[in-house]
């Protein structure tokens, strides 16, 4: 053999050796962490273990115990996850060719669930739709606190949603999603049902047969909205936006109010029952009328009673004689307005 050949032969030895101390070297520095995760004191499985800092780790097993090996000696820090239990972290201290052990004991979480939003277009997770949306768990807020009509149910609660109240018993809600959108037309949002769309602008009562006055007190118009009890709705989701056009039509560019109702669902009966009553009492204050009573001073004879007015005394045309007042609101045997009752 050749010197060459001996020298190479010699270098390859050396480096094999030198490979296998190496190796020896690492596993003395290295340790075995012995984790197990229980919950109320029963193993749980396919709890994810990380040695944090490292890419060491895996999953527990069906009795929730899992080894992890070739750990670097010294103090590291384990974590423990699972879907439905709160996370937890522990410190741990690994010794050279030892083996450490630590439990964990978890606890269960509440998880929320990604909420699901009904759209003209199909249910889609919130995430995955770019239209502006509000929600109203109506059916929440109703066991909390008196809810009286819709526009209660609707005033403070979403975003860039505008509840005026009517000013006279019985009248109906102005709702504005983002403001005005025109100054001539209609400003109301429309409404959906179930999938049903309601007739719900202010005034859109029916004329009422016979003489076709409309149904409203001095201007201020009912609305079919004021017939939805509150009671029934589980959910309210407000559309706005140029999506609620897409979605529903150019009807909807005012914003759109997708109402669901309760519904019966799997499982035993549950019956609710609730008696509610009251008195509902006109608190508005009404102007007293007046009129003048006079004579006519260019001596035409009779004088009407609508003659003498304030023109005509400040021109001399008419002598007052006395005024009448009355205010019909003030009078029992004359008033239109009474004290109501109200059951539900």
């Amino acid at each position: 053999m050749s010197t060459l050949s001996l020298g190479r032969s010699l270098r390859a030895v050396l480096g094999m050796v030198a490979i296998g101390a190496a190796g020896l070297g690492a596993q003395g520095t290295q340790g075995t962490v012995v984790v197990r995760v229980t919950a109320d004191g029963a193993p749980v499985e396919q709890a994810k273990v990380v040695v944090v800092g490292t890419t060491l780790g895996g999953l527990t097993s069906s009795g929730g115990t899992l080894s992890i090996r070739n750990v670097p000696a010294g103090t590291h820090t384990v974590r423990v996850t699972r879907v439905g239990y709160s996370e937890q972290k522990k410190p741990v201290d690994v010794t050279s060719g030892g083996t450490a052990s630590v439990e964990f004991a978890l606890t269960q979480v509440a998880v929320s669930l990604s909420p699901v939003v009904t759209t003209a277009t199909g249910e889609q997770r919130r995430i995955e739709i770019g239209n502006a949306t509000s929600n109203i768990a109506v059916a929440e807020l109703t066991k909390s606190g008196p809810i009286a009509n819709l526009g209660d149910l609707i005033n403070s609660r979403a975003t860039g949603v505008q509840v005026t109240a009517g000013t006279q018993t019985g009248t109906g809600s102005r709702i504005r999603v983002r403001g005005m959108n025109s100054i001539s037309l209609g400003n109301e949002p429309i409404w959906i049902i179930d999938g049903v769309r309601m007739t719900s602008n202010n005034g859109s009562f029916a004329t009422v047969t016979g003489n076709g006055a409309s149904a409203n007190t001095g201007g201020n118009n009912a609305s079919r909205v004021g017939d939805l009890n509150p009671e029934e709705i589980e959910l309210i989701e407000i559309v706005k936006g140029p999506s609620a056009a897409t979605l529903y039509g150019t009807d909807a560019a005012n914003g759109v109010v997708l109402v669901t109702t309760k519904r019966g669902r799997a499982g035993a009966p549950v019956w609710n029952f609730y008696a509610e009553g009251g008195a509902i009492k006109d608190l508005n204050e009404y102007p007293t009328a007046y009129t003048l009573f006079g004579t006519r001073t260019d001596g035409v004879s009779p004088t009407a009673p609508s003659f003498c007015n304030l023109q005509r005394v400040g021109t001399g045309l008419c002598t007052v004689d006395s005024v009448g007042a009355l205010n019909l609101f003030k009078e029992k045997d004359l008033t239109p307005v009474g004290t109501g009752n109200r059951r539900q």
